[in-house]
């Protein structure tokens, strides 16, 4: 049973930034698979996916500082500044760290979805302790810093070497 819902949690990662949780979950009820407690299962599920967004933001923000790292030590052990148009590649990463910050405020916004819903079935199910959605939301913040930082600095680098 618990595989079958992380499967399914998995295949379905993407729903909680486009639907309500509500239609979703309903959806996941008329599969015709008998639930022993649909509300204990539904509590199960907010609880994985508060352990799958707190792990992926982990990991891209790990992801992308490698791989900056390597662009950035490649750009500038290549770098010709009588050439400007190499300079436009500073934009790159520019572009990449914008949206993935985009992307995790939005992550911040569900994550008030998200409090709402698992607070809900926790007094449902008269369970004292549930997921910390605070510790969650600070670390989207945090990571959306980390995202916002490095572009903002390069962004300075740009405009300092496009106008010499």
């Amino acid at each position: 049973m618990a595989t079958s819902l992380i499967t399914r949690l998995k295949k379905r990662a993407s729903w909680i930034f486009f639907t309500q949780p509500e239609q979703e979950l309903s959806t996941l009820e008329n599969t015709g698979e008998t639930q022993p407690a649909p509300a204990l299962e539904r509590y199960k599920l907010y609880i994985d996916l508060y352990k799958f967004y707190l792990d992926l933001a982990v990991k891209v923000v790990t992801v992308y500082y490698a791989g900056l790292g390597v662009f950035l030590t490649y750009f500038f052990s290549q770098f010709d500044p009588s050439n400007k148009r190499t300079t436009l590649l500073l934009g790159v990463p520019i572009i990449l760290g914008a949206l993935l910050g985009e992307f995790f405020d939005r992550l911040y916004h569900k994550s008030e979805v998200f409090h709402r819903e698992a607070s809900k079935l926790k007094k449902s199910l008269q369970i004292e302790v549930g997921p910390e959605v605070m510790f969650w939301q600070g670390s989207i913040k945090i990571s959306i810093f980390l995202f916002f930082l490095p572009s903002s600095i390069l962004l300075v680098i740009l405009v300092v070497r496009l106008l010499r």
